[in-house]
């Protein structure tokens, strides 16, 4: 984790809940996004730095 992902954890993330994708935004596959996607219950909250980052791809993995 780089320093400016200190903001997860003072927001109030979990370390052990953050996750960071190292691929890529031009590829196709996004395996962190995927598992965040697939750890998601009803109630929880995602948060992300930046917005852009979450939809870099433009498109949201299946």
């Amino acid at each position: 984790m780089c320093p400016r992902d200190d903001a997860l954890p003072r927001a109030g993330a979990d370390r052990d809940n953050i996750h960071v994708e190292t691929a890529s935004g031009a590829k196709a596959s996004r395996p962190k996004l995927r598992l965040v996607l697939q750890l998601l219950r009803e109630g929880d909250t995602l948060k992300v730095i930046r917005l852009d980052r979450l939809s870099r791809s433009g498109n949201m993995p299946p």
